[in-house]
Order: structure tokens, then sequence, then C-alpha cells
């Protein structure tokens, strides 16, 4: 799907946005390139499910992000999946399993149904009491977040 049809067609709205991603990324340390075309992340979500609590967790998810926001890989595809799972160290044969049986599927939309419960439209969503604010935004925006929801700072160090 080309990511301007997400934005309802509205170029300038994409071209803000990836600025803003751009932008960020950088000034974070984080390799960032602009793609006009997203995939479907569903089954990557299923397999991220399915390596939660396993060691090898982190190193998958950053080859995610790498494969969707640096290379523009289709993610979609269960054999681009099947390679980074491999890459990552965890067992291809299982992942297999876990993306031809759907095992984590019923996980994943149980998640999916909380994240509208609560008011999540898009990612990411960042949610402090009632108030919620949507997209990427620099550590400055989330600070007021959480101080707007009544948040105070604390004077010692937790225990």
């Amino acid at each position: 799907m080309a990511v301007v049809d997400l934005f309802g067609g509205n170029q300038a709205k994409v071209d803000a946005a990836h600025g803003r991603l751009v932008e960020l990324c950088r000034q974070e340390g984080l390799p960032y390139a602009v793609n006009e075309t997203t995939y479907n992340t569903r089954y990557a979500q299923e397999l991220m499910e399915w390596a939660r609590g396993r060691p090898e967790a982190e190193t998958l998810r950053r080859s995610l992000f790498e494969a969707v926001f640096v290379r523009g890989v289709n993610i979609a595809e269960p054999q681009v999946l099947l390679s980074l799972v491999d890459a990552a160290g965890l067992p291809q044969d299982e992942a297999k399993e876990v993306l031809s049986a759907r095992l984590y599927s019923d996980t994943v939309d149980q998640q999916w149904t909380r994240a509208r419960q609560v008011g999540v439209s898009a990612v990411p969503t960042f949610a402090s009491g009632d108030y919620r604010i949507v997209g990427a935004y620099p550590t400055e925006a989330l600070v007021r977040l959480v101080e707007t929801a009544g948040a105070q700072k604390r004077t010692t160090a937790p225990v």
C-alpha cells in the first residue's frame, strides 16, 4: 500500500511526517530511510509474540525495524520473516509453524481489541492518564504528556 493512501492522498502530510521522522531519527542516531510503500506487519507481530521472553527477541525486533524503516523490505512475506528469524538465531522451523498455523493470531487480535478500547488508532501512541499523543515526538513532549496527566517528579530515587 502506498503511504500516501494512509494519509488520505495528502502528499503534504506524508512529506511532513517523513520530515519529522527523519529529523527525530537523526537526533537519536537511528537509521531511517523514507519509503513510499508500507506493508502489512501482522505476521511480524505474531512472530514477536512467539519470540517474547526469548533472549533473541530484541535482535529480531531490531531486524524488523531495520527491514521496514531502513531497507523498505516487505515483511508481509513469510519467507522474508523466516530469514530474519534465522538471522536472529531463533529456530526457523518453530517460526514456520507459528506462521502457518497462526498460533499467535488470537493473542494479537486481543491486543488490537485492547488498543482500540483504550483509544489507540495509530502507532506509536503514548498514553498517560486520560491523555494521549500519537506519532513520533521528542522526549520533552512525552514529559509534558505525563505532567499534564498529573505525574509528579520524584524527589528521591526509586527503591
